[in-house]
């Protein structure tokens, strides 16, 4: 059985970082249908990790729709 995207996305995150878990706005950076114009979150919790492996997933590992965008 496939896993749910999100949890392949935080599986795959883990991956990337070395452990780390993704908090939420890096879900949602990577699995929302919209990207935000801006990212206004404090130094410190991942803004370039967020944007950059959100990035990556949606170009290679999202969904047909997402990639298309």
């Amino acid at each position: 059985m496939k896993q749910p995207v999100n949890a392949e996305f935080r599986e795959w995150f883990r991956l990337a970082t070395g452990g780390s878990t993704p908090y939420p706005y890096q879900e949602h950076l990577a699995l929302s249908d919209v990207i935000p114009q801006l990212v206004n979150i404090p130094t410190g919790l991942g803004k370039t990790a967020g944007i950059i492996l959100g990035w990556l997933w949606r170009r290679r590992r999202a969904t047909e729709n997402i990639r298309a965008r």
